[in-house]
């Protein structure tokens, strides 16, 4: 029985555009590059929402499958209540139709849901592992998804696993002053390699297990074979989460971080669907580093709000902890080491790339 959190709307401050009609009855982000876009409607990306604080919901979920979807494009029977539930302070008894209406990405890729039951969106609900926001984190969508893909922005559906999870394989080799080590055996104190400040320290690690459900499970690592990203990069075969940035460079020398998911259009890039479970390791620095793998070029963790919230309590209470000793907080943390593409945006990047390298080829 699936359980999921879920912050209803009088927890959030929402942008003041939205009606009390649309929060309640739309079906879809109204994204302008989602194909039923309509220009008469108001659109929930592009604003910030903020969470007031206070513990979330608890929704019990029956479902006969693992995936979190819209109701029309359900797998199997329907996702129903396991059990009554008030929220903003009406009461949805057990048996209701719950759906995962349509889902809101911000830059760094992170997706939450609007949740509808019984036919009237009630909140935002979240990934299974993540387990709370502080007072006042907030969340700023750029993309949009829908069950169909003709209503997302990004052509990718928003059907989703109920869990998630961004960071390094263990296996991954990191490199350090004596050599790579794989990220796994790496610990804080440790000394890494990274592109802008040569030798420095681990601050702190993290590790979780994916068991994966499943051949599209969308938790399964991305799979970068030798010279994916050009001559020699990777010089061997790289894994990464999902959402694990990469840096790019183009011809003219702008740099810029995408998630790996992003880069999936790239020859030799692909999703590794053979592997039944992993452990992730994350990977923090006293300051957000480009660190190196078979000389690809990849980020340390950014501890945002969204990866925080991504991490049990006690890890949360540790990375806090480790970064207490540099003076920091994540509030504090500073800035990402490069600008970010969107995973969009990171796709559109890939796509003109394999384009010229065919153009090249025929030539």
């Amino acid at each position: 029985m699936p359980i999921v959190a879920i912050y209803e709307w009088d927890r959030v401050n929402l942008p003041g555009h939205l009606t009390q009609s649309n929060i309640l009855y739309d079906m879809d982000a109204n994204h302008p590059n989602a194909q039923y876009y309509d220009p008469a409607q108001p659109t929930w990306t592009g604003y910030t929402y903020t969470y007031q604080g206070g513990a979330p919901a608890q929704l019990h979920i029956t479902d006969d499958d693992p995936y979190f979807e819209d109701g029309y494009t359900e797998t199997g029977a329907a996702q129903v209540l396991n059990q009554d539930i008030t929220l903003n302070g009406k009461t949805y008894s057990a048996g209701d139709v719950v759906q995962a209406e349509f889902s809101l990405v911000d830059a760094s890729g992170v997706e939450v849901w609007v949740i509808r039951i019984g036919g009237e969106n009630v909140g935002f609900s979240v990934p299974a592992w993540v387990t709370g926001f502080p007072a006042g984190s907030s969340f700023y969508p750029v993309e949009s998804r829908d069950g169909d893909p003709a209503g997302s922005s990004d052509n990718t559906s928003s059907s989703e696993l109920y869990s998630n999870v961004a960071c390094f394989t263990s296996a991954t080799p990191v490199d350090t002053p004596s050599g790579a080590v794989q990220a796994g055996r790496l610990r804080a104190g440790d000394r890494v390699m990274t592109l802008d400040h040569g030798p420095q320290p681990v601050l702190w690690t993290g590790r979780s297990r994916a068991d994966f459900r499943g051949r599209e499970d969308g938790r399964r690592p991305i799979r970068f074979e030798p010279g994916a990203l050009g001559p020699g990069t990777p010089s061997d075969s790289v894994d990464l989460s999902p959402q694990h940035r990469v840096l790019l460079t183009e011809d003219e020398g702008r740099q810029m971080l995408a998630p790996a998911c992003g880069l999936l259009p790239l020859r030799g890039v692909r999703v590794r669907h053979g592997c039944p479970a992993m452990v992730y390791v994350h990977v923090l620095m006293p300051r957000h580093e480009i660190l190196t793998s078979n000389a690809m070029p990849v980020e340390s963790l950014f501890p945002g709000q969204m990866a925080l919230a991504a991490l049990s309590p006690p890890a949360r209470s540790s990375l806090r902890l480790a970064l207490q000793q540099y003076g920091q907080t994540p509030e504090t943390y500073g800035d990402k080491a490069r600008p970010t593409l969107t995973r969009r945006e990171a796709a559109e990047w890939a796509r003109t790339r394999r384009h010229a390298a065919e153009i090249a080829e025929d030539h």
